[in-house]
């Protein structure tokens, strides 16, 4: 009897915790600015943020800026930093150097994620930043989890069959 009211117990909490990422997810996926996308639009270039939630419940957010390129010539373009960093790593060269603004102003529509830990992404649904727990992951879960939904976030907006990846790996 235990095990079968355990078993329910857990069922529901994941049924409860699906139900609730979804809520999560519709109410929550444009995200208000942050230090990412005003510094895109201090350049004079239109973004935003989104975020996801992972399988195994880490938030992770998205930043978009749109390229300068009519809209019928874009393609996505989606730019992956190192462990250690952030989004600002591709652009904090400036205008004429960065790779996401040079991106940008070649025709693509530029997609840049945050992996579980990083300065954009430290948001988890049920664990917190200060618990052992949150911190038990590798860059396995980096892109057995992290990378898909962001990924499918980019082919969702964009209306895409496929996105360029470019990784930045940290030495």
């Amino acid at each position: 009897l235990i095990k079968s009211v355990a078993k329910m117990f857990l069922k529901a909490k994941v049924t409860i915790l699906y139900v609730f990422s979804l809520i999560f997810l519709v109410n929550s996926q444009l995200l208000p600015d942050d230090e990412v996308t005003i510094f895109i639009k201090n350049e004079g270039y239109r973004a935003e943020v989104f975020q996801v939630i992972t399988d195994d419940g880490y938030i992770l957010r998205v930043h978009h800026m749109y390229s300068k390129v009519p809209d019928s010539t874009k393609k996505p373009v989606f730019l992956m930093h190192s462990a250690f960093s952030n989004p600002i790593y591709f652009l904090n060269s400036g205008h004429n150097i960065s790779l996401g603004f040079y991106l940008a102003d070649n025709g693509f529509d530029v997609w840049m994620g945050n992996v579980r830990g990083s300065k954009y992404a430290t948001a988890h649904m049920w664990l917190s930043t200060s618990g052992k727990d949150y911190w038990r992951f590798d860059f396995h879960e980096m892109g057995v989890f992290d990378l898909p939904p962001m990924i499918d976030l980019t082919l969702r907006q964009t209306g895409a069959q496929q996105v360029f990846y470019i990784g930045h790996r940290y030495n």
